[in-house]
């Protein structure tokens, strides 16, 4: 009876650690960057992204009555330009394990051209997400999730560890897709350089893409001190 009974207290507090362990990893994950675009200006360029190439008609601050603060983001394809790209810049990963994660609301009026990327200081490509003909692809090839007509909320949990990648769409319990790879296999040593980029390609080499994307409430959470000691149990 007393050996069962230990038993029994053995499972009880194994299964409690687990839980425990499961819950700090969960905390331990520190939001780093939010932005709703309500402290912008409208009809200027976002004061806390990175332009890389864009003119104001096509990159610029609007107002949106359902977006989260009242704004958000528009981005076109520039007829005279190649590509109109804007980036949101990653902070240094300090911590183990190298998890970030990045949320972000979208909605799109016309999908030509764009694609979102994540890319080291080298301008790597890690993982590419593109809006297409009302389907989500990933990496180009693989149509994974119907997006809506209105907002949607797309979060990426990306392990640089492992070079995997979780993508969320909406229902942020269930992943639509994961753990998948990094584009073409590729492994990402950086901790530190990393940035998301949306693109829309148009110019003289697409004279017809005429893509139009809003993008809102972007949120950036990475692996804290308590994700580390979580691990360390």
């Amino acid at each position: 009876m007393i050996r069962r009974n230990l038993i029994s207290i053995i499972v009880i507090v194994s299964i409690a650690i687990l839980c425990m362990v499961g819950m700090v990893f969960a905390d331990g994950m520190n939001l780093v960057f939010s932005e709703d675009f309500s402290e912008d200006e409208i009809g200027a360029f976002p004061s806390r992204l990175v332009v890389d190439r864009g003119r104001i008609e096509y990159l610029r601050v609007v107002e949106d009555s359902t977006a989260v603060g009242g704004k958000a983001l528009m981005i076109m394809g520039d007829p005279e330009t190649n590509d109109t790209r804007v980036h949101v810049e990653l902070p240094e990963l300090l911590f183990f394990p190298p998890v970030f994660e990045i949320e972000f609301s979208l909605r799109v009026e016309n999908s030509d051209g764009t694609n979102f990327y994540l890319n080291d200081s080298e301008a790597v490509a890690f993982l590419i997400i593109s809006p297409k003909d009302g389907k989500l692809r990933y990496n180009l090839k693989d149509d994974i999730a119907t997006l809506d007509s209105g907002w949607n909320r797309i979060k990426l949990v990306v392990d640089l560890e492992t070079a995997k990648v979780y993508v969320y769409l909406n229902n942020m319990d269930v992943p639509i897709l994961g753990p998948a790879s990094f584009y073409k296999e590729r492994q990402c040593t950086a901790r530190e350089g990393l940035y998301l980029r949306y693109q829309l390609s148009r110019g003289t080499k697409h004279p017809d893409f005429e893509g139009e994307i809003y993008i809102d409430d972007i949120k950036v959470r990475m692996a804290g001190p308590n994700t580390e000691l979580a691990f360390s149990l």
